[in-house]
């Protein structure tokens, strides 16, 4: 199974990311898509078996939600929230996730650093998607009525691919609830398996 982050504008910007078979911490990156049309992304669904969705809430609402009608329990839009303290917030109802702006990017760059993110061979798109990584300055800003002081994300340059990379490891890095539990199970299976076949 698969995850995907999609940041959606004039174009669908998508990033599709499969679990290290033997290591549960890493992902691959296995498709990275420019899409025009959001049929397109319905057939990724299937071809890549995907149990787990995060798409931009905005600015494309309507088709962004009859994408995750079509997909319930799939996927999932996001919407941050500059006051979302702590996990993220999954609302299976909703079909939505909120997320603080700062800690959901932190945690992206964090995997990559980590060596927790496996790239395919260097190509063109490759390409564009670590460029569009480095698109995303972290800065300090103070309040001036306060002086409190806090971190946020600013755009430098394109980063679309970037955007998708983070919801598509906010994705993969959900384990609360039922889905925690059945890739938990998940896991112990495929590990007897190849305890079995040694």
């Amino acid at each position: 199974p698969c995850t995907m982050g999609v940041d959606t504008g004039k174009q669908l910007h998508v990033v599709i990311l499969r679990e290290d078979p033997n290591d549960f911490e890493r992902h691959h990156v296995v498709y990275l898509a420019a899409c025009h049309e959001f049929s397109e992304l319905d057939v990724l669904m299937k071809r890549f078996q995907v149990e787990r969705c995060v798409i931009d809430g905005l600015p494309e609402t309507h088709a962004t939600r009859e994408f995750a009608g079509r997909h319930a329990g799939k996927v999932y839009m996001n919407f941050f929230n500059p006051h979302q303290r702590g996990a993220a917030r999954w609302d299976h109802q909703a079909r939505t996730v909120q997320v603080n702006r700062t800690g959901a990017p932190d945690a992206s760059r964090a995997a990559i650093r980590r060596r927790r993110v496996i790239l395919p061979r260097r190509m063109p798109i490759v390409e564009i998607f670590a460029h569009h990584l480095t698109q995303d300055a972290r800065i300090l800003e103070e309040d001036p009525d306060t002086g409190m002081q806090s971190y946020k994300y600013i755009r430098t340059g394109e980063n679309h691919f970037s955007l998708a990379f983070t919801y598509a490891w906010l994705s993969a890095s959900d384990q609360t609830g039922a889905r925690g539990f059945l890739t938990y199970l998940r896991r112990q299976i495929e590990a007897q398996e190849r305890a079995n076949r040694a």
